[in-house]
């Protein structure tokens, strides 16, 4: 199908990008085999990052009975290519970024002095333990010669840090980014979107109708009408309230929505990066 999207989304930028996220999970897919990785031809590597997450293993580890490990695994890189600079984020890949994912949790996500909403510890955690690595690179880029155009991309998981790494840069740098995000999650509160819109932040959200994770978390948590406005089927309509009370509060999209129509049959491949960039 044929798609019309504004002028100044850039398709062959944005399948750029989708290799280059293809080569961050290429980077853990070759560290787990014990091989060197291959960087993306044409980009000058400035560094790579990773992350480890300690604070897992007190969920997880029964009273220490059984020590969970927590290596330390590679998330993505850092690049240029001419004057442009390339912070590249994979999605989840380790079970315990799974549970990133399910800790939904809200949290503060403070900008210049003033608040920039919430987003999940999970994510938070993980923008915690990336960012500063992010931040010494573009430091480096910076003193090279400065930053011009700085593109900001990831997949799933790696689309939310995509978006806390898109303000966080916004913040500490003053450069507005451009982010071109695939198959994210919700990354923020109602508030964290309103300070990205007000900072004039240029976000592209590719996203599959048919894909299950831009659904979630939940944006509205609070039912006003018995059963969910539902009727009959008594057990599954008083169920449905008692489900959306688990979450903690509701979470909003970022940027302006670029989507295209898949369907593949199960849920991983409606989530597939390479299926949704070759889409548009």
């Amino acid at each position: 199908m044929n798609y019309v999207y504004p002028g100044n989304f850039s398709i062959p930028q944005a399948v750029a990008l989708g290799h280059l996220v293809d080569a961050a999970y290429n980077q853990y897919t070759q560290f787990q085999a014990g091989q060197a990785w291959v960087p993306p031809a044409g980009y000058n590597i400035v560094a790579t990052f990773d992350a480890q997450e300690p604070w897992k293993v007190g969920l997880l580890d029964l009273v220490h009975f059984f020590p969970i490990p927590t290596p330390t695994v590679p998330f993505g890189f850092v690049a240029t290519n001419g004057p442009d600079t390339f912070i590249v984020i994979r999605g989840t890949l380790t079970p315990l970024e799974w549970l990133d994912d399910a800790t939904i949790q809200p949290v503060a996500f403070q900008g210049t002095g003033s608040p920039w909403g919430q987003t999940t510890q999970g994510f938070k955690s993980l923008y915690d333990s990336l960012m500063p690595q992010i931040t010494a690179a573009l430091t480096t880029i910076k003193n090279a010669g400065g930053l011009n155009t700085v593109y900001v991309t990831g997949h799933s998981l790696g689309a939310a840090l995509a978006l806390l790494v898109t303000a966080g840069v916004f913040i500490q740098f003053g450069v507005k980014p451009v982010a071109y995000t695939l198959s994210g999650p919700r990354a923020g509160d109602p508030v964290f979107a309103a300070q990205c819109d007000a900072a004039g932040l240029t976000i592209w959200r590719i996203f599959n109708t048919e894909d299950i994770v831009p659904t979630l978390p939940l944006a509205a948590v609070q039912v006003d009408t018995a059963n969910a406005g539902m009727h009959g089927l008594t057990p599954i309509t008083q169920a449905i309230p008692a489900l959306i009370a688990l979450f903690p509060i509701g979470y909003q999209h970022v940027g302006y929505p670029i989507a295209v129509t898949f369907h593949a049959d199960t849920i991983a491949d409606n989530h597939n990066q390479d299926t949704l960039y070759n889409s548009l």
